[in-house]
Order: C-alpha cells, then structure tokens, then sequence
C-alpha cells in the first residue's frame, strides 16, 4: 500500500495518471486543481485556524490518525471555533485514556479521533471519478465530424470516459 498523500504536488501527479488530463477531451491545470480540491477529506492542521464542528483534521507529523472536530465555539457560543498557538498532543488510540471516545482541546475547538489516514489527505480514486465525469461532459458538447476519411463521434470519447469514471466510482454498499 503507498504511503498516506499529504503532499499536493503529488496527489496531482497521481491524479494525472489516473485520469489522462492531457488527452481529448482535456482538462487543465486549474481544473484538476479544483476536483483535487473537492476530493480533500482532511487539511493539516496550523495555529490560529478556524475549524467547524465535523471538519476532519490531520496532525502536522503522522500519527496514524485523522481527528474530527468534536465541539467548536467561537467566544460567542456560535458553532466554530479557532485552533491554539500549540498544536495539540493527539491521543493514539481511540479509547485513551480510558474507555471514553479519547479527545483533546485546542484553542476553542475539541477534537476527537475520526478514523485511521490511510489513504492521506485526498481521495484520489473519487478526484479520478470526477476528472473522467468532467471529461465526459466535455466530450458531450462536440459534433461528430469528418475528415479525410477520419470520422470523429464524441459519443464514443462520451462513452470511453464514463466508462472510466465507472472504474473509480465510490463503492455503494447497501
């Protein structure tokens, strides 16, 4: 198993193995940026950030773990809250310190163990999922055409990438 990504030039070349962005239909920098940027599932964390109750957050050193924000209120009681100046000893294990869900406070938030980082920062099958759905909206807005005895039918390139998307697609379990 590769390691868990937490670097985002990386996460991008993987991405673009996955998805051939250079390939008709194309898909450009910024558009693989932001599908990317929708695929994140944790952001690292840093002094002074503001964070929402449910946001998941990953240490700035692997611990193993990604930690959900438990309980978050600013000074006036609305939900959110800001993380500390110090980052935070995280707990290792779930039940730590003892049988009760292990948390930890920080600045106005409360964190605690969400689920193991696996996989890093970002799903990149469901960023390839969505990069070869966006090539094949793409491809939907050509014509067929012909030239020189060379036929194009976007159909098809439309067909061939969501075919693709359907080898990423989340599994649904019932």
């Amino acid at each position: 198993m590769p390691a868990p990504l937490r670097d985002e030039t990386t996460a991008l070349a993987r991405l673009r193995t996955l998805c051939a962005p250079t390939t008709e239909p194309v898909l450009t920098d910024a558009e693989l940026a932001a599908i990317l940027d929708g695929a994140c599932v944790a952001r690292v964390w840093q002094p002074g950030m503001p964070v929402s109750p449910g946001e998941v957050i990953a240490p700035t050193s692997p611990t193993g773990w990604l930690y959900a924000v438990d309980l978050a209120r600013d000074q006036d009681g609305v939900p959110g809250g800001i993380t500390g100046t110090t980052e935070p000893r995280w707990p290792l294990d779930p039940r730590w310190p003892s049988y009760e869900p292990a948390t930890v406070n920080d600045g106005t938030a409360r964190f605690r163990i969400a689920q193991r980082e696996i996989l890093g920062l970002w799903d990149i099958k469901a960023a390839a999922h969505q990069a070869w759905l966006a090539k094949a909206a793409k491809a939907s807005g050509e014509y067929s055409s012909s030239l020189e005895g060379n036929s194009f039918h976007p159909e098809t390139v439309q067909a061939q990438c969501l075919a693709m998307a359907a080898k990423y697609a989340p599994v649904r379990i019932l």
